[in-house]
């Protein structure tokens, strides 16, 4: 992997995991200022015949969303055959967050299904690293087909 790209990765993956942390571990509610505003979208939703969705159900979603660039960073940092690290590590992150919320953070909910939906947006994270490394492979393969077959 070329230094600039490294370098680009790392810094990103600082950031993502700096921001994780400060939300993860915020004292209070992360949805509490704007609670109401997604309760009454949802109304608005379940109004126009979105029945199945949910206050819980977004939440959810937005917990995927929350850890899909771990997955991806840490995917793209991992060497090729140790790519697949990335889902535990996201694991072990977000259950060390809602471990951390049980133990310290009394106005926190720590929740097992927050830890699936982190789990599961790590996963989508890592295989779109390794969708993005093998677009990256068969790029590199077919320019050295190119250069090396005779003219």
């Amino acid at each position: 992997m070329r230094t600039r790209r490294l370098v680009l990765l790392v810094c990103a993956g600082v950031a993502v995991l700096a921001g994780v942390l400060v939300v993860g571990l915020l004292p209070t509610r992360v949805d509490g200022g704007v609670e109401h505003q997604v309760r009454a979208f949802v109304d608005g939703l379940r109004a126009a015949g979105f029945t199945w969705i949910d206050y819980d159900s977004v939440d959810f979603v937005a917990n995927v969303g929350f850890f899909v660039p771990i997955g991806l960073i840490a995917s793209l940092l991992l060497p090729w055959r140790m790519s697949w690290l990335a889902v535990p590590i996201g694991a072990l992150l977000s259950g060390a967050i809602e471990f951390g919320q049980y133990l310290f953070l009394p106005d926190r909910y720590a929740s097992p299904t927050d830890v699936l939906a982190n789990t599961i947006g790590t996963v989508l994270g890592t295989l779109v690293g390794l969708a993005l490394r093998s677009i990256r492979r068969r790029a590199a393969w077919r320019r050295s087909a190119r250069r090396s077959a005779p003219r």
